[in-house]
This record gives structure tokens, C-alpha cells and sequence, in this order.
């Protein structure tokens, strides 16, 4: 069973050796996120998503982005409806020591990643395409819910635009 979690970083934690993160069903998480746009001049929300299939662990909080929004539209991207099929996708996990890149096959995605801070490491998964599909679609609308319904302010240069063009883009598949 795949099953995801978007995490809030506390800012005030991150020079602590484990950063505090809240996940975005917390009403706390708000305000860390608040705080955490303020910190950034609304260009990035910081935080983490816990990506795990079958009790196996495949993206850990240690694998933190500096932009959610970012890293949401790309674990989106491969599901969105485009003219042209790609069948490789990076998932962009901002500032962060790991690449991660999404393969699509025929009846599975295979995710791998890459930790920099260690050659030769990488670890690869294969999830079901339905399974992941319900899943990825399922978080992405949670974290944009989030997103809309506490009406945080993002600045011009963040991901926020393109992240509520395929929002948008979701909604209409949603709805079909």
C-alpha cells in the first residue's frame, strides 16, 4: 500500500540535529507554514513528503525540499495529460543531497533514488501506476487544499502559479 504525508518544517528547529516537522492535518502546521513563508520572502514553503510503499520507506523527512509546490507538480507531472508522453520525470526535491527520477512503464512507475552524499547509492522502487496514480492525486489535492483554504501569500517568483495552473489542470481530470 502506497501512502503519503506533506510535512511543515519549523524553521526555528533547523539548526537542532533533527528539524521539527508538523504534517499539514495539524492545525499547528498553519502557522508553521506561515512562518515559514515569512522567513522566505513568500518565495518558498520548506518541508518534507514521506513517500512510503509497503512499509518501505522510499522519500524519509530527512529528504527535504525548500520548495513543497515544486516538488508536489513534479510528482504530479507524470499523471497530468499532455500531448507529449514522456516516460522518465525528475522529481525536483529542492536543495536537497538526493536525485530522484521516475520511470513509467508499462503497468508500474519505478522510482530511484540517488543520495549524492553517498556514491554509488541508489535505491529503486516499483509501485503500481493505478496504485500511484490514487495516491499522488489524492496528496497533491490534499497539500493544494492547504494551500487555498488558509490563503497563504506567495510572491511572484515562487511556484505558485504553475502549481495552480496544474491544480487546475488536476480539477478538470478530477471532474471528468
Amino acid at each position: 500500500m502506497l501512502t503519503v504525508k506533506t510535512l511543515i518544517k519549523d524553521l526555528k528547529t533547523i539548526q537542532c540535529r533533527e528539524p521539527f516537522f508538523l504534517p499539514i492535518d495539524n492545525v499547528g502546521a498553519i502557522q508553521l507554514a506561515e512562518h515559514t513563508l515569512e522567513e522566505n520572502e513568500n518565495d518558498y514553503l520548506e518541508g518534507a513528503i514521506v513517500l512510503t510503499y509497503n512499509s518501505e520507506i522510499i522519500f524519509s523527512r530527512q529528504m527535504e525540499t525548500t520548495d513543497l509546490l515544486l516538488t508536489w507538480q513534479s510528482l504530479v507531472q507524470p499523471l497530468l495529460k499532455t500531448r507529449l508522453r514522456e516516460t522518465q520525470y525528475s522529481i525536483f526535491i529542492l536543495d536537497s543531497l538526493y536525485d530522484v527520477e521516475l520511470f513509467e512503464e508499462e503497468l508500474n512507475f519505478r522510482i530511484e533514488v540517488s543520495n549524492f552524499a553517498i556514491e554509488n547509492e541508489t535505491f529503486s522502487y516499483t509501485i503500481p501506476k493505478e496504485e500511484y496514480s490514487v495516491t499522488i492525486f489524492d496528496g497533491f489535492m490534499a497539500f493544494a487544499e492547504f494551500i487555498l483554504e488558509n490563503e497563504f501569500t506567495f510572491s511572484i517568483e515562487s511556484s505558485y502559479h504553475p502549481f495552480i495552473e496544474d491544480y487546475n489542470q488536476v480539477m478538470k481530470m478530477k471532474n471528468k
